[in-house]
This record gives C-alpha cells, sequence and structure tokens, in this order.
C-alpha cells in the first residue's frame, strides 16, 4: 500500500550561487526554516507552475538529491531523468 502524503508540501526553491552551483548552505537554512514554520513535505525539484528559471545540469540534479537525503527530507531517493 502507498503512503499518503499529508498537511503541508512544498515545491522547494532551489538557490544558486552566482557561479551558477546550488549554494548548499542556503538550501540547508531555508530547508531548516520551512520544517520549523511546519511544512511536512517538499517537493523537491518541482516548479510553481512557471518551469525552470535556470535549465539543471544532471550534476545539479544530483547535488540536490543527495542534499534533500542527507538533510532526510527524500527516503527513497531517485535518478535524475537521462541519469
Amino acid at each position: 500500500m502507498m503512503e499518503q502524503v499529508r498537511g503541508v508540501v512544498l515545491p522547494s526553491p532551489t538557490v544558486f550561487l552566482e557561479d551558477g552551483r546550488v549554494d548548499e548552505r542556503l538550501m540547508r537554512e531555508l530547508t531548516d526554516w520551512f520544517l520549523a514554520c511546519g511544512v511536512h513535505a517538499f517537493f523537491v525539484l518541482g516548479s510553481y507552475g512557471q518551469g525552470p528559471a535556470k535549465p539543471l545540469s544532471l550534476d545539479a540534479y544530483d547535488e540536490l538529491r543527495d542534499l534533500f537525503t542527507e538533510l532526510k527530507i527524500i527516503s527513497k531517493p531517485a535518478k535524475a531523468m537521462g541519469a
């Protein structure tokens, strides 16, 4: 049986450094803040419906997946499409 997701599910924004890399420090801070505000789950690498503002490389997808897995936000990590 599939587990149901309940509560506040946030499409997590992705923050970048000026050189285009993911800002891991700020991503950690934002995630901690969202959890403290009552977010129950994250829609990682999703969007708010506008589409991506910046196309991500497969490495960036993997970096974000690994970060959210480390933060225990993702329990069953998946490979980026095309990886």
